[in-house]
């Protein structure tokens, strides 16, 4: 139990790192101006990779950790086209370790870029309480069917408790994600992320 609290706070911080970091490097005059236009979603896929690698848990070829979390803002600050790269680099460096959760990843990946894209103008506009209320919401989504995906095909690699913890964790880094970048400038970057793809 000590094992899983550790890897999941682990997780959590690799989550909150970009939203320290990213506005302090993007604030920057230096350097080409493309390189910090897409820095926040290198950033993000830097930390799916590193959830994936440091999981919370695992168990009969599955891989449980917070991937989704940052995916998830990712995708919904960056837009359509940082959506379609994180989804790209979260089912490419899943598919390294095998087992039957590829599948779920892609489906639950695809589902989330999808809902970002769509979500992505609405979620701009939304106030900082309906932000996290949306984004926690989401994640409770998508918990769920991973929950699901996961329970129908092997429900004894399910570990206790997984949709609470990302929920927590999600409202948690939303409502630091929102407070670190409403000062730092995030709709310009969400703005001109929105034009570019992958």
């Amino acid at each position: 139990m000590l094992s899983i609290f550790k890897d999941f706070l682990l997780n959590l911080f690799f989550i909150l790192l970009p939203v320290f970091l990213v506005p302090f490097w993007t604030e920057q005059e230096k350097g080409p101006k493309r390189l910090r236009l897409y820095l926040p979603t290198v950033c993000y896929a830097i930390v799916i990779v590193l959830c994936i690698t440091l999981p919370v848990g695992t168990g009969n070829s599955y891989i449980f950790d917070l991937r989704q979390i940052p995916l998830w803002l990712g995708s919904l600050y960056g837009g359509t086209g940082a959506a379609a790269c994180l989804a790209i680099v979260t089912i490419t460096y899943r598919t390294l370790f095998g087992g039957i959760g590829i599948f779920i990843t892609a489906i639950v990946s695809i589902v989330i870029a999808a809902a970002s894209s769509l979500l992505t103008k609405k979620f701009e506009r939304l106030p900082t309480k309906q932000r996290i209320l949306l984004t926690t919401t989401l994640s409770f989504g998508s918990g769920l069917l991973t929950v699901a995906l996961t329970g129908g095909m092997a429900p004894s690699a399910l570990p206790p408790a997984f949709s609470v913890t990302h929920v927590f964790a999600c409202a948690a880094s939303e409502h630091v994600h929102r407070l670190r970048f409403s000062r730092d400038g995030a709709p310009q970057y969400r703005a001109a992320q929105a034009d570019h793809s992958c």
